[in-house]
């Protein structure tokens, strides 16, 4: 997610102390939870939509949905696996570096940042072959990809780099 690592990367630059995902954690989710109930009371009392079909509708279809799909295949297990490996990986510095600050080991994790997991994770999906066929096909993915927001954001992140460089003076 890009707007994470732009504030932790604006914040560190500003600041000159690291943020980990634990600390920004602990300030985004209690705030994305006011901001979503800030917002459901807004739409409940402000703007009323009306909700007369939302009380028609057959929520049996979901569970429909649901049993039609069937089982997680081994690639979909594999997949999820996977995944939260990755949130571990992400994770794992900050408790590390709570609970103890300073030893090799939690500077080795620091040392990884956010992007060296998501590219372990990239390597893996395209290494790992099920049924001759790879997790992830580089080919396929480069060409779903969306690559003007892709640039978009580096963009921002060059952009809150150079925000927090001294040389800049935003800083001071």
């Amino acid at each position: 997610h890009a707007f994470p690592l732009i504030f932790m990367g604006a914040y560190t630059g500003i600041t000159g102390e690291a943020v980990n995902w634990i600390q920004y954690m602990l300030v985004a989710v209690p705030v994305c939870t006011l901001i979503c109930l800030g917002i459901l009371a807004f739409f409940r009392w402000g703007v009323r939509p009306d909700m007369k079909k939302l009380k028609e509708a057959d929520f049996g279809k979901i569970a429909q949905l649901r049993a039609d799909m069937g089982p997680m295949s081994v690639r979909e297990k594999i997949m999820t696996g996977i995944a939260i490996v990755l949130i571990i990986f992400w994770i794992l510095p900050s408790i590390v570096s709570m609970a103890a600050p300073g030893t090799a080991i939690a500077v080795w994790l620091d040392s990884l940042k956010a992007t060296t997991p998501l590219l372990a994770a990239v390597v893996l999906m395209c290494v790992i072959h099920i049924e001759g066929k790879p997790l992830l096909n580089v080919q396929e993915a480069i060409a779903n990809s969306q690559f003007t927001m892709v640039f978009f954001v580096a963009g921002i992140l060059m952009m809150a780099n150079a925000l927090g460089e001294s040389t800049t003076g935003v800083v001071a």
